[in-house]
Formats: structure tokens, C-alpha cells, sequence
């Protein structure tokens, strides 16, 4: 399996081999390969594990705003870092985030179709800069 981004990458593979050792199961026939390729498939790893181990979501980040409190009007850039996945793992670099402010306004980032107070970053090398 292979992942087709800006590069192609490969992600997992499954393979069989052919033998005539097991008459029910003789794995020079494409019957055979294909019975020995769903019990490597069902043996796992599951295939949401494989997406994830490669995909590397982020689940955690580390937030450092310029400053704690803000006047009315000011605006600060809150850094977003150290990106992790569900494995302790750092993101890749395809991966986006939605970032959303409860109270005030995100001046950067792309549009997003779930609404106007919501905007999109890709995770790039690791570190995203909000304006708010």
C-alpha cells in the first residue's frame, strides 16, 4: 500500500508466498494466495493502526501565547508546537489542524467550511504561528 502525496511513499505490505506443503491451502494457486493473504490481513496489524502509525494525526500540541491576558483589540501570536499523534509520535507534515478561538477572532489562516470563527494550518516543520 502506498501513499500518493506531493511524493510517493510506501505505508504497509502484504505478502504470500507459494507452497504446496498444505494440500488445503496450496499457495501456488490464486485461490491459495488469495486464503493466505486474508489470514495475514486478518492477523493484523488492523488497517486503522497502519493509517495511523502513518498518517501520525496530531492529538496533542504544546500552546504558547505572547501573553496570558489582552486589551480589547490587541492582538498576540500563540504558537502552536510539538505536534503529536495517539502513539506520543511527531506529526507528519501533511497533516492540518482546525483552530478555533471561543472569544475573539483568528486573523490568519485558510477558510474553512465549517464556519467563519474556524481556520486551517498545516502542520508544516512542526510549528504554526496564530494571530488572535
Amino acid at each position: 500500500m502506498y501513499f500518493e502525496g506531493e511524493q510517493r511513499e510506501f505505508v504497509h505490505r502484504w505478502q504470500t508466498q507459494g507452497t504446496w506443503d498444505i494440500p488445503s491451502n496450496s499457495g501456488t494457486t490464486w485461490n491459495g494466495h488469495g486464503n493466505k493473504l486474508r489470514n495475514r490481513y486478518k492477523e493484523g496489524p488492523y488497517i486503522i493502526e497502519i493509517m495511523e502509525r502513518f498518517e501520525k494525526r496530531p492529538v496533542d500540541c504544546q500552546v504558547t501565547p505572547d501573553k496570558e491576558e489582552l486589551n480589547a483589540g490587541e492582538v498576540i501570536d500563540i504558537e502552536l508546537t510539538d505536534f503529536r499523534d495517539v502513539f506520543g509520535e511527531s506529526s507528519r507534515e501533511f497533516n492540518r489542524i482546525i483552530v478555533n478561538a471561543y472569544a475573539g477572532e483568528i486573523m490568519n489562516g485558510e477558510e474553512c467550511n465549517i464556519g467563519p470563527d474556524y481556520k486551517v494550518f498545516r502542520v508544516n516543520d512542526g510549528a504554526i504561528t496564530v494571530k488572535y
